[in-house]
């Protein structure tokens, strides 16, 4: 009996150990930390200003097209983010664009594809307020204005 409750509670050890070294790593891929107080997610798209000031956003966009199976393109961006504020990215929302991709089928002649951004890489954070900060989520403390 005692050696399956030290079986039993070895496996919870080890369990609980996996855990502990696995966390770290889903939190480091949350979101990639550009300056102190301003942070942005790959998976979500989004990025929160947590700081007073507002800063430019310098990334990567990377544009899929799936109606028209054109590969995917990136495009560099930038874009404002005010302080203390939580902002999307996405195209037509916060200065993102992908330029949209003409193709033709025999059936089909000049569709386009707007595409849509699917993925982000950030390069850095920028203390400046020469541009109109994007709009803040509804749900964001901030007010999406240079402050």
């Amino acid at each position: 009996m005692s050696q399956r409750i030290v079986g039993v509670v070895g496996i919870a050890v080890v369990g609980v150990a996996a855990v502990g070294v696995l966390a770290p790593v889903a939190v480091a891929d949350a979101g990639d930390v550009l300056a102190p107080g301003v942070e942005c997610g790959a998976i979500a798209l989004q990025c929160r200003n947590d700081t007073g000031q507002t800063y430019r956003i310098d990334w990567t966009a990377t544009c899929a097209y799936v109606n028209s199976g054109v590969p995917a393109i990136e495009v560099p961006e930038q874009t404002w983010i005010g302080p203390h504020s939580l902002i999307e990215l996405g195209v037509g929302v916060n200065d993102a664009y992908c330029p949209p991709q003409t193709w033709s089928t025999p059936d089909n002649l000049n569709q386009v594809d707007n595409g849509g951004v699917n993925g982000a890489r950030y390069s850095r954070a920028v203390v400046d307020s020469s541009h109109t900060p994007a709009p803040a989520l509804p749900w964001s403390s901030g007010t999406g204005s240079a402050g």
